[in-house]
């Protein structure tokens, strides 16, 4: 598997993860990650009161589609969600009804991928992605990887099952 961003006129696959209240970015041209785009994520003001917050994640999201201009996005399903407190879980759902809401707005299908998906289009178990991913597709792992690589698996999910 092959880097590549610019100059390629290939279908773009927007993969998402959501963690730690910080939007994680991923792209797949064809089946070629997006590892040099210079979107990697998407970081909330804490600044804002919680409505502009979730309002300015929708912008940034919408700039990105327009830019990116993906056929589809995924956003990824974490495999375990019991124990998490409701503040975590209220965060995480607000910015992914702001991500949804982004892509109906430009007119991109947006889908939930289980992360037993993501994993399966590495291909590994969903507890060794971040282990072996990079392996597997030949590349070095990028910053922030143990949480970009979900965004990349979940865009590669998107493009394989187009495929």
């Amino acid at each position: 598997m092959i880097a590549c961003v610019g100059g390629v006129n290939t279908l773009v696959y927007l993969g998402i993860n959501v963690a730690a209240r910080v939007v994680y970015l991923g792209t797949v041209r064809g089946e070629q990650l997006g590892l040099d785009d210079p979107a990697t994520r998407i970081e909330p003001s804490q600044e804002l009161n919680i409505a502009r917050r979730v309002d300015d994640v929708r912008v940034r999201v919408r700039q990105e589609i327009r830019r990116l201009k993906p056929v589809a996005i995924g956003m990824m399903r974490p495999r375990r969600y019991a124990g998490w407190k409701w503040a975590d879980a209220f965060d995480r759902s607000t910015l992914e009804a702001a991500i949804m809401i982004a892509a109906v707005e430009e007119g991109v299908p947006c889908s939930v991928v289980r992360a037993e998906d993501a994993a399966r289009a590495v291909p590994a178990a969903p507890t060794k992605v971040v282990e072996q991913a990079a392996d597997r597709w030949g590349v070095e792992p990028q910053p922030q990887w143990k949480d970009r690589v979900w965004a990349y698996a979940t865009a590669m999910a998107l493009a394989k099952e187009d495929g």
